[in-house]
């Protein structure tokens, strides 16, 4: 069976890349803020249920791009020959409110790629595409102009949004001794993001401006991890590892070309293009993250961890973006919880929380994000070619952004994450007898 799905997964894989850049289509105002809402922790599904954490907690079956150290194998400790590929999907349902007012809307798409690798023992390489922010709104405000004979005309302002910022990553991991290791991630950033505004009296065309704004530079994110297992029950056979990892992520040479487009649009929805009125050139500057996390580990039963997380994102600065954002952090923490059966098959059972300030100030008030997480791996096929078995693996997100004062938007959500991970021999020495 899984001779089959392997090939089955790089056909699939050629039509995900092409695909990769789609929109969940999803409303979400606050994503016209900078450079939209950021996705940029490289969880994956495993990492998400157990409510974000990854810095230090490491489980082999899974591929951990949070930390590249985390890739590595450990000299004596685990000797992992097998090449790991996911594939992820997300779905979301957000539901905005005022004081007056609420919607509902929901959609869906595909969220990342990944696959890694062994080189030797101690040393391991992965590469992965996803998403590092996305900008997908609709806003509109309508209200009247009073003239000198008091007969008012309806005035509507439209603003829209769409796009968002990738990141192509490949990462090192190696192990230096039986409890270190490091890591090295670099990452392609790309992509494109548009705003539109419009203004116009009801029933007429209107006019506006758009705003596309093209980035692309390279960041870099090294890591270390360290670990010590302790057997304090060989009878039983108890072992626990303690855990703590470091990462902090830049970006340097990023490019942001900007092109400034007046626009004409007819009542039916056609645009028509006036002029260009701004082509150049500039630089952005993104901030560093620095990320700390720490894990206990009961083997093969439990695992625990948290992490914290910080960007400077008040010394954000890009072409064409005025927005004033505030220095963010996160609070992230998580378990996971193993089945019955103790082995390759096994259930795994995840839980967490997570609490952020966000880089988001409107109103003289900076949002905050809480969100509760589950998670599960499902395994399913039979043991071939692999120890292995793959997974099927889920995460539940619930979150609430923003709120009621200061006449914000309550944004509450709920984020549903698929993802398969194959586990399959590559690199077997045949043996003739």
């Amino acid at each position: 069976m899984l001779k089959y799905l392997k090939y089955t997964f790089f056909v699939v894989s050629i039509f995900i890349v092409e695909q990769a850049l789609g929109q969940t289509n999803v409303n979400s105002p606050y994503s016209r803020i900078g450079i939209g809402d950021l996705q940029t922790s490289n969880g994956l599904t495993r990492n998400i249920g157990m409510g974000g954490i990854g810095v230090a907690s490491r489980n082999p079956h899974f591929i951990n791009l949070i930390n590249p150290a985390l890739l590595a194998n450990y000299r004596d400790v685990w000797q992992d020959s097998t090449v790991k590929y996911e594939v992820g999907f997300i779905g979301i349902a957000r539901r905005l409110s005022t004081k007056a007012s609420s919607e509902t809307d929901v959609g869906a798409n595909i969220n990342y790629l990944a696959l890694a690798f062994p080189v030797n023992k101690t040393w391991a390489i992965s590469a992965g595409l996803m998403p590092f922010s996305s900008v997908d709104h609709s806003l509109s405000h309508t209200f009247i102009i009073q003239d000198s004979t008091s007969s008012g005309a309806t005035v509507r302002n439209t603003y829209t949004g769409s796009g968002g910022l990738y990141q192509a990553v490949i990462s090192n991991g190696v192990g230096i001794t039986r409890n270190i290791s490091v890591g090295l991630e670099a990452s392609y950033l790309f992509g494109n993001i548009t705003n539109e505004s419009f203004a116009s009296v009801i029933s007429t065309e209107e006019t506006g401006v758009r705003d596309r704004l093209a980035y692309k530079g390279f960041g870099f994110k090294p890591g270390v991890s360290f670990r010590k297992a302790q057997l304090l029950d060989s009878i039983r056979g108890k072992t626990f590892v303690y855990s703590a990892g470091f990462t902090y992520q830049f970006y340097t040479g990023v490019n942001a070309d900007r092109e400034l487009t007046l626009l004409t649009q007819l009542p039916g929805g056609l645009s028509t293009f006036d002029s260009v009125i701004v082509d150049s050139r500039g630089k952005a500057k993104l901030p560093g993250t620095y990320r700390v996390g720490f894990n206990f580990e009961s083997v093969s039963r439990i695992s625990v961890g948290a992490d914290f997380s910080f960007s400077n994102w008040s010394q954000f600065s890009s072409p064409g973006i005025s927005d004033t954002l505030k220095d963010s952090y996160a609070i992230n923490v998580g378990a996971e919880i193993y089945g019955k059966n103790k082995q390759a098959g096994t259930k795994l059972y995840r839980v967490g929380v997570m609490y952020a300030k966000t880089p988001i100030f409107l109103n003289g008030k900076q949002l905050n994000d809480i969100a509760f997480t589950l998670g599960t791996s499902l395994p399913f096929g039979e043991f071939r070619s692999s120890p292995i078995l793959p997974k099927i693996n889920l995460a539940l997100v619930f979150g609430q952004r923003g709120t009621f004062q200061n006449g914000l938007i309550k944004d509450q959500y709920l984020k549903a994450y698929i993802s398969a991970t194959i586990n399959d021999k590559w690199f077997a020495r045949r043996r003739i007898q």
